[in-house]
C-alpha cells in the first residue's frame, strides 16, 4: 500500500480516473483469467468493483428494469436475489438437484414467460456447494441463445479448489455476449479489500462503467494499484497456495468430527470446492426447535431458510471453515451437538 502511494504520488496518478478500474490491475487480472480460467478477455473486457456485491448491483441496475423477470436458483445468494427485487424484477425460482439448476424447469419457465436474466453460481453454488455438470452448462448456455436471455455467471470463490481438475467457468466455454461474469479478490486476501470484477463483452462494460460513475466515480486506487502489484509479482498466486493447504486441512478435520459427532443427525457430500459445507438434517428434526437451541447454546449456523427463494423452512445448515481453527472447531461441533441432542429430547418428551 505504502509502495502504490508513493509510486501513484510521484507520478501524479493519484487524480480522476478510469470508472472501470486502473489499467494495472485489468491486466493482472486478464492475465490470470485467461492462464488460469480459459476465459478469452482482454483489459476492455473488464471493470473493477468494490467486490461481487457491488458487480450484481451494477448489472441489476444497468440491465433490469421494474417487471423484468429474473430467474435465480430455488436455494440462492440472498443477497443477489434481493437485489434483484429492489430493482423491481419479477423473481422467479428454478428447481436444481445434484449436477446444478433444473434446465428443463427453466425452459418451462421461458416457455410461459419471457426471462430476461438467469443468475447462477456454477462453480460452487450456494448453499448447496454443487457444482454444475458440463451438459447442463451447454444446455444453459443454448436455452440463452434460444429464449435470448443474459446469463449472470457469479464465481466469487473459484480460487479454492481441493480437485486436481476444477470445473472451468461456463464463460470459458464459448464467446458468448449473453454471459456477464463475476469474480473476486476478496475471499483471497480479507473481505476488506474490496476488490471484485466484471467480465463481459465491451459494450456490456462499458454500460457498468456508467453506472460505476454514478454511484462510485471510480475505486480505491491505491488499493488496486497494490492489489495489482500482488498479481505481478506472484504473491498472491503463492498466498493461495499456502492457504489452499491450510484450508484442506481444516477441511478434511471438520469432515471427520461432523461424521463422528453429528453422523445421526445429518448427512453432507465433501465438495471439491469452496470454503463451507451443506449440511442435510434428518428429517426428524424440527429446524425451529434446532435454531432455538442453538441460540441457546450460543453457537451461530446458517439454516437453510436463509437462502431459501421463499424463506421456507429447509431441512439444511451451510458451514463454512475457512476462519475456523481444529480447537474452534471442535468447540462449535460440541455446542452444535448439544443443541441437537436438546432438540431431540424435547420432541420425545412432547
Amino acid at each position: 500500500m505504502r509502495h502504490a502511494l508513493m509510486t501513484a504520488a510521484r507520478n501524479n496518478k493519484l487524480g480522476y480516473g478510469d470508472p472501470k478500474g486502473a489499467i494495472i490491475l485489468r491486466e493482472a487480472i486478464v492475465h490470470m483469467l485467461n492462464m488460469e480460467r480459459s476465459l478469452h478477455a482482454k483489459t476492455e473486457n473488464i471493470c473493477i468493483v468494490r467486490g461481487s456485491q457491488m458487480g450484481i448491483f451494477v448489472i441489476a441496475s444497468t440491465f433490469i428494469e421494474a417487471g423484468d423477470c429474473v430467474v435465480v436458483e430455488q436455494l440462492g445468494n440472498p443477497l443477489a436475489r434481493e437485489t434483484f427485487k429492489n430493482c423491481g424484477a419479477n423473481v422467479l425460482s428454478v428447481a436444481h438437484d445434484a449436477e446444478g439448476i433444473d434446465v428443463n424447469d427453466l425452459e418451462q419457465m421461458c416457455l410461459k414467460q419471457k426471462v430476461s436474466v438467469v443468475y447462477v453460481t456454477p462453480h460452487h453454488q450456494i448453499p448447496t456447494t454443487v457444482t454444475m455438470s458440463h451438459p447442463r452448462r451447454k444446455r444453459l448456455l443454448a436455452l440463452a441463445e434460444q429464449y435470448d436471455f443474459l446469463i449472470i455467471e457469479d464465481d466469487n470463490d473459484h480460487e479454492f479448489n481441493f480437485s486436481s481438475h476444477p470445473a472451468l467457468p461456463i464463460a470459458s466455454m464459448q464467446k458468448s455476449k449473453r454471459i456477464i461474469y463475476i469474480g473476486s479478490l476478496s475471499k483471497v486476501l480479507t473481505p476488506g479489500f474490496r476488490i471484485g470484477y466484471i467480465v463481459a463483452p465491451e459494450e456490456i462494460v462499458h454500460l457498468c462503467a456508467n453506472q460505476v460513475m454514478l454511484i462510485d466515480r471510480q475505486g480505491n486506487q491505491i488499493t488496486e494499484l497494490a492489489v495489482a502489484e500482488l498479481l505481478h509479482t506472484g504473491e498472491i498466486k503463492k498466498h493461495i497456495l499456502r492457504t489452499l493447504k491450510i484450508y484442506e486441512e481444516r477441511r478434511t478435520y471438520l469432515s471427520n468430527i461432523l461424521q463422528q459427532e453429528l453422523g445421526e443427525y445429518l448427512s453432507f457430500q465433501l465438495a471439491d470446492s469452496g470454503l463451507a459445507f451443506w449440511l442435510r438434517l434428518d428429517a426428524s428434526i424440527n429446524i425451529n426447535e434446532l435454531i432455538k437451541e442453538a441460540e441457546f447454546q450460543k453457537v451461530r449456523v446458517q439454516m437453510g431458510r436463509l437462502f431459501s427463494h421463499q424463506e421456507n423452512p429447509v431441512l439444511g445448515i451451510r458451514m463454512g471453515f475457512a476462519n475456523l481453527n481444529n480447537e474452534e472447531v471442535t468447540q462449535g461441533i460440541s455446542r452444535l451437538k448439544n443443541a441437537f441432542a436438546r432438540q431431540n429430547r424435547n420432541l420425545l418428551s412432547a
